[in-house]
């Protein structure tokens, strides 16, 4: 009896040391984590300090992310960190053109389809696995495991290692601790970088062009207009942006309806939408607007902004 206690006792122990490496792990991958934080870091060098923080934690040899593309239907590779490398390799969207893998095929694709983590001790007895001819790394130990936000998809983190029945589910519930905040920190960064970009892109355009622009916010919040926008409504732009005019008064009350059904359209669809409708003039006259709007979204395909483009059709409406 008292040798069963001795054993009861020194299993409880190890348990908890277990235990206690996990959350000092997770801690310190996540104490690195913090410090990719920032809005001077492009979403490339995110990633690649994600893969260094992971890699290190939990001693991979190889580990890799891939995030869905666009479409919304394929994984690429963004970032791959190895040994054999001083830094990680960081591929901007559209840049990889190597294996791309399309939702539920092979452990990548399965993971990502089914939202749920493989460890695998393995891969030669897996049939899941499809090896690349092309790629060096030498893999028989294999723990993926996907990023989400709640319910929407961001990618998978892949980690992998030459010796079979290498991760542990010690190292699999580390990574449970922190796949969400990773998957945050790239949406985050992600679309921060896409925002600015497209700011930048958009305003330099818009001021240099005879058609509105405007830039909304989910909310129809309008975040910016350019000059144009004045010499079709009569309402100076920055009564837009301070929420003063809203976009609503400018459209006819009858055209309301089709606008609001446009404008649903999009979110709902995450593409870009056109509608015409009656718009006031700084005559009083009703005009033909045409309106094009293009979402913003981030990688998990939430709207986050829309840009729109305002034209004055030809034919003009008299009032009444």
């Amino acid at each position: 009896m008292e040798h069963a206690d001795t054993q009861s006792y020194a299993e409880a122990l190890r348990q908890m040391t277990l235990r206690y490496e996990r959350v000092v792990q997770a801690l310190s991958i996540l104490r690195h984590l913090d410090e990719l934080d920032s809005p001077v870091l492009r979403i490339s060098e995110v990633a690649g300090g994600v893969l260094e923080a992971v890699a290190v934690g939990l001693a991979a040899e190889n580990c890799s992310l891939m995030l869905l593309d666009d479409t919304g239907e394929y994984l690429e590779l963004r970032a791959a960190c190895s040994p054999m490398d001083e830094a990680s390799k960081v591929f901007d969207p559209r840049e990889w053109s190597g294996r791309r893998f399309k939702l539920g095929e092979g452990i990548v694709g399965k993971v990502a389809a089914e939202g749920r983590p493989l460890r695998i001790p393995d891969v030669t007895l897996d049939d899941s696995f499809l090896k690349l001819s092309e790629s060096p790394v030498s893999v028989r130990s294999l723990l993926c495991f996907p990023l989400r936000i709640e319910s929407r998809l961001v990618g998978v983190l892949n980690l992998s290692h030459s010796s079979p029945d290498f991760f542990t589910i010690e190292a699999e519930r580390t990574l449970e601790f922190i796949a969400e905040r990773i998957a945050r920190l790239l949406t985050g960064e992600h679309l921060r970088q896409r925002v600015q970009i497209a700011e930048a892109r958009y305003r330099f355009i818009a001021e240099h062009v005879g058609d509105g622009v405007l830039l909304f916010n989910p909310c129809r919040r309008i975040l910016y207009a350019n000059p144009a926008i004045e010499r079709l409504t009569g309402i100076a732009a920055d009564l837009f942006t301070q929420g003063q005019a809203p976009w609503e008064s400018v459209i006819h009350p009858e055209d309301r309806d089709a606008y609001d059904a446009a404008w649903d359209e999009m979110l709902q669809k995450v593409e870009q939408t056109a509608v015409e409708y009656r718009g006031f003039g700084p005559d009083g006259a009703l005009r033909q607007l045409w309106q094009v709007n293009e979402p913003l979204a981030d990688v998990g395909g939430q709207v986050e902004g829309i840009i729109a483009v305002v034209q004055h059709l030809p034919q003009t409406v008299s009032p009444g």
